[in-house]
């Protein structure tokens, strides 16, 4: 299994998860660096012709159409370079092929691109994903961090034997990602400490 993940998968836009919607805590990101991000994906060959970037009340940042568009038309093109995958990792830094290597099971694609992006986080300015990190959103909201109160009142929507599942398995697994990430950072020759990168 390939874990894949380009936000937005457009130059002029990062979706819903990018902002969050009028009024919440989160604020969208920057100007500049969503900018970043559209010269950033161009200059990798992405397109989007005939979209545009426009937030939207109650829904947050999203693309909205500029122009007609015809049955079957391409709307995006993303090109595999802007594209995180195990191919990808393989290729990019000794430490994130030691992740890959970490991650074997295609079940664990998920824990694998966090772990990636993680380690490309902590490079800074240096990283070559740097743009693309730079419009993720600092906390997607998930339900097994939701309150036994707030997880009565989805009763009957969600089932919470299977968020409490997804927790403990998060927990248990949590030793494991650490190590990994630290040692893909040491074999990167990056510092180890960083406020909120590697929580304990």
């Amino acid at each position: 299994a390939i874990a894949v993940l380009l936000l937005g998968l457009c130059c002029g836009c990062i979706a819903a998860a990018t902002c969050t919607p009028p009024g919440s805590e989160q604020t969208c990101a920057g100007k500049d660096a969503l900018a970043a991000f559209r010269e950033w994906f161009v200059e990798r060959g992405g397109q989007a012709p005939g979209v545009a970037v426009q937030d939207f009340d109650e829904y947050g940042r999203g693309l909205i159409a500029e122009r007609t568009i015809r049955e079957g038309q391409v709307i995006v093109k993303v090109p595999l370079r802007t594209v995180i995958s195990q191919a990808s990792m393989l290729h990019s830094s000794a430490g994130a092929k030691a992740l890959v290597e970490a991650f074997p099971d295609p079940a664990k694609s998920t824990e694998l691109l966090a772990a990636f992006l993680l380690l490309e986080k902590r490079k800074g300015a240096s990283s070559k994903w740097k743009p693309y990190l730079d419009v993720l959103p600092q906390e997607v909201p998930a339900a097994w961090t939701f309150s036994a109160e707030a997880l009565a009142g989805l009763h009957g929507y969600v089932s919470v034997a299977e968020i409490d599942g997804a927790r403990k398995e998060l927990e248990d697994g949590h030793p494991h990602m650490s190590a990994a990430v630290k040692q893909a950072l040491a074999q990167d020759g990056v510092a180890e400490q960083a406020e909120g990168t590697l929580p304990e």
